[in-house]
């Protein structure tokens, strides 16, 4: 989108202070005022423009006001709001870079690229100017701007803003520099625009091929049945199935008669899109903030037939009446993140555990998944994204996706928000790298938005490298490199072969269909039973 902020104070209504070479021919653009010749160049500019590109023009001069919002190929339309612009007044900057602003907020869909022009002879206050395009800046708005007859007052203002808003001004001494000006930033915002076009393209390729190798994979579903309220004190059951979706009624029916008929069953589920090849190695983790979990994890192979887990919790001293939120985690053996389903338990005083209606909740699973990683970690990323390939999920990585001479920050956002998953890669260079803090930053927003675990961390280097503490209040999965195919990188060659803290807290399930001593003894069974 672009959006045109011209001046029409005062000072705009007298001529450029050069003077035209002598015997030069003067063409329609070199018109008397800068305002009129400002206006020209314009008119000129949105006829070389794609009909269907969304342009708003305001003018200002103490005040702005919305001329026109419409698509370039509205000439007719914008000549006529144009003509009737005349000079007055004095000149404030920050409130038309504010005006544009407030016009994007107000849009039902936010346009990838915003790009802002500012025509003005720049006599503005600076600070609240530069307070404006600080505000541009957080909403994704590139400001651009040329200077008519710069003086030292106006110079600074257009460095600063331009500086601030991520955008280029230029000085101009007459309607000509100004006509081919206009023409240089209206080819950028078209490159850009062109080069986010090319991104969605890609981004669909890759949605394709995800969708195309879940086709023929059986859906699997994850499935957690538990009270919804607890005692203060004793053990209770967390039982976990991962199972096909045919599967669905049975298996709730089934948890329903393990839990007891003194127990209102609390029923979650949530659907593994990645649909789960047969012979994968799956790790489930119970993570619920407030209980203590037994054991902390569990090891399955998925042969397509249901797996029945069982997990004992008990309540943290001193947390009666708390309500305590978690999930149930499933990742393959590499520590790759293939669904969580969301757990809630009440915790009540001593005999006071009320009976509650069972409840089912469906969670989506991940079919994109956004990477935010270092550089130097690039090969790890990319032996990930192949990984997911074969699950049917997009790893959505910028080194291939997001594409050179766009708006990045703007492409960045909705490309965060159009993911089910965000993964972040955590290595010390990736501590080190502003533009992961920027990505990890406007992903901790998205998520609140969302609710859930959208923010996953992963670390492949023990003791994990520091963090800040609002991402310490994450869960960081481990992420096992060795068993990912990995080009040779300094990364993977100093990465640990195993982790002895993890190792010691799984519980590596027997896959027949008989139980062990070993899931007897810790609870766990290959069917529950009535």
């Amino acid at each position: 989108m672009w959006i045109i902020l011209l001046d029409r104070s005062t000072s705009m209504g007298g001529g450029f202070v050069n003077a035209r070479p002598s015997g030069r021919l003067v063409r329609t653009v070199d018109a008397e005022s800068r305002l009129a010749a400002a206006k020209a160049c314009l008119l000129e500019e949105l006829t070389r423009q794609r009909p269907d590109l969304p342009v708003a023009v305001f003018a200002f001069n103490e005040t702005p006001r919305l001329v026109l919002a419409d698509t370039a190929g509205a000439t007719a339309r914008f000549t006529a709001a144009l003509d009737n612009l005349a000079p007055d007044d004095g000149t404030d900057i920050a409130a038309a870079l504010n005006a544009a602003v407030d016009y994007l907020k107000r849009l039902p869909t936010q346009p990838t690229v915003r790009r802002v022009l500012l025509i003005s002879d720049g006599e503005s206050a600076l600070d609240p100017a530069k307070q404006a395009a600080e505000r541009c800046h957080a909403a994704g708005v590139s400001v651009d701007m040329f200077l008519i007859d710069p003086g030292d007052e106006g110079t600074l203002l257009a460095r600063t803003v331009c500086g601030v808003g991520g955008g280029r001004w230029e000085p101009v001494t007459s309607a000509r520099e100004l006509e081919a000006g206009i023409s240089r930033a209206s080819r950028h915002m078209t490159a850009e625009d062109a080069a986010w076009a090319r991104v969605m393209e890609h981004w669909e390729s890759g949605e394709q091929a995800a969708a195309a190798q879940r086709q023929g994979l059986p859906d699997v579903v994850f499935t957690a049945g538990y009270p919804g309220r607890i005692e203060a004190s004793g053990a209770h059951p967390l039982l976990f199935c991962i199972h096909l979706e045919s599967a669905q009624a049975e298996v709730e029916a089934s948890l329903k008669r393990a839990l007891g008929p003194t127990v209102k069953a609390r029923l979650s589920s949530a659907d593994a899109r990645s649909r789960i090849p047969r012979g994968t190695l799956l790790r489930v983790e119970p993570r619920i903030s407030g209980l203590l979990v037994e054991p902390l994890r569990a090891e399955a192979l998925w042969l397509e037939e249901t797996i029945d887990l069982r997990f004992i919790v008990t309540a943290e001293a001193g947390n009666a009446g708390a309500v305590c939120r978690g999930a149930v985690e499933v990742t393959d053996e590499r520590g790759l993140p293939l669904g969580e389903t969301p757990l809630s338990i009440t915790i009540a005083p001593n005999k006071e555990v009320a009976q509650e209606p069972p409840t089912v909740a469906r969670a989506r699973m991940p079919e994109q998944v956004f990477a935010s990683y270092a550089r130097e970690d690039a090969d790890i990323v990319r032996a990930c994204k192949e990984a997911y390939r074969a699950l049917g999920v997009h790893l959505f990585v910028d080194r291939d996706d997001l594409l050179t001479g766009q708006a990045w920050r703007n492409t960045l956002e909705l490309a965060i928000g159009r993911s089910d998953l965000f993964q972040l890669y955590w290595s010390q260079h990736a501590a080190e790298s502003s533009n992961v803090a920027e990505e990890w930053q406007l992903a901790l927003v998205v998520g609140e938005q969302r609710g859930g675990d959208f923010v996953r961390p992963l670390y492949w280097h023990i003791p994990k490298p520091k963090a800040p503490d609002t991402l310490n209040r994450l869960h960081f999965g481990f992420l096992n490199i060795h068993n990912l195919e990995i080009a040779s990188s300094p990364a993977a060659q100093h990465a640990p072969k195993h982790s002895l803290e993890l190792e010691q807290q799984i519980v590596v399930l027997p896959l027949t269909t008989k139980p062990s001593d070993a899931t007897q003894a810790f609870g766990l069974s290959t069917r529950f039973s009535g």
